[in-house]
């Protein structure tokens, strides 16, 4: 459950015992996690929006600690490779102009120009501002 943030950080495998809290929805929706972070999966608690907009569903304050495990309502591995993989994108309606335009771009661009911008998108400043914030999170529960 927390591969993506051991693989990421490059830690122990040990480093961050996390375990799901609950049992997770059968519906993805967006919800917050804390002021700055909208993550996009399923949750064991809240509710969760179909856009990223309006009033999310703040996840935060269902973490919880329980000796040296974080209990957490949702999966990050499921959270970030959505995000990774752009799962959240095929849930919108897009009007057919616009699938059409974005099919003739993907068209004309190489395969590997697309994953190239795709990558570059999502894996840097989105992944690093997650996992910071859970890793923070961790933290000031902690008081270290």
């Amino acid at each position: 459950m927390n591969t993506a943030l051991v693989n990421y950080y490059r830690c122990p495998d040990d480093f961050a015992e996390v375990t799901l809290k609950g049992q997770l929805s059968g519906d993805c929706g967006y919800f917050r996690f804390g002021q700055d972070v909208i993550c996009y999966g399923q949750s064991t608690s809240g509710f969760r929006a179909t856009q990223p907009l309006g009033d999310l569903y703040d996840i935060f304050e269902d973490v919880t600690i329980d000796g040296s495990s974080v209990l957490l309502p949702f999966d990050p591995d499921d959270v970030i490779n959505n995000l990774r993989l752009e799962r959240y994108a095929n849930r919108h309606h897009y009007s057919t102009l616009d699938r059409w335009g974005r099919s003739l771009r993907n068209t004309l661009l190489s395969p590997a120009t697309v994953a190239y911008q795709r990558a570059k998108a999502c894996s840097a400043s989105s992944l690093k501002r997650l996992a910071e914030s859970w890793f923070s999170t961790l933290a000031s529960r902690h008081d270290c």
